[in-house]
């Protein structure tokens, strides 16, 4: 079960993403505050690298969700706008070094076993120009709590977790299928204390 602070930035960035979606609707007597929404939702996976600058912390893999909504109202030459979260579950990596333990220098550090866990729960504004091959620009809140795990010949001892939100951004390349969805690379960075880098492969459908 996820933890309560998952839960509650879900719903946070969940309704926000309705309220954008009610404020473009642009049409009378729809469901949404008496308007229709004319735009598209979006729906798609992901599988990502994870780079946290942690200095015991390499490399994750990951998969994860992406829901939004496509506005309606084109924008820069015709390209298109879009709200989107972000879910991003990491893998359990093995931790190579134990740098970030001040004053303990182990006789074997081979006896030393550790791993962590990346969670991470991203609310992006994001811009892709026009044509199927466009150029895509994203910016926004990026949380993540990264999950260290610590044990000493087989006694855990160090159970530590770094979480932070803070503002990201990022860039990618991508190609359109019509109507019926896209699949494109893209790569961000937040600014927070762990400084994450991600670099993930999406596809997503639209309807």
């Amino acid at each position: 079960m996820l933890p309560l602070r998952f839960m509650r930035l879900a719903k946070t960035f969940t309704f926000t993403g309705l309220l954008l979606t009610a404020f473009a609707a642009d049409a009378q007597d729809g469901p949404f505050f008496g308007n229709h929404a004319n735009g598209k939702w979006m729906i798609g996976a992901k599988v990502a690298n994870i780079d946290p600058q942690e200095p015991e912390a390499i490399d994750s893999r990951g998969v994860g969700i992406i829901l939004g909504y496509q506005f309606d109202r084109e924008v820069f030459g015709r390209g298109s706008t879009s709200f989107e979260i972000e879910y991003i579950a990491g893998d359990d990596e093995d931790v190579t070094l134990l740098n970030g333990v001040e004053n303990f220098t182990p006789i074997d550090q081979s006896l030393i076993i550790g791993t962590y866990e990346a969670t991470i729960i991203n609310a992006f504004f994001n811009y892709r120009s026009a044509g199927d091959l466009y150029f895509k620009f994203k910016a926004g809140l990026s949380y993540v709590d990264l999950d260290f795990d610590f044990n000493f010949q087989g006694v855990d001892f160090i159970d530590r977790s770094s979480e932070d939100t803070s503002l990201a951004a990022g860039i990618g390349l991508g190609y359109r299928f019509g109507d019926a969805g896209l699949i494109e690379f893209d790569i961000y960075k937040d600014s927070g204390n762990a400084d994450t880098g991600v670099a993930s492969l999406n596809a997503v459908l639209t309807f």
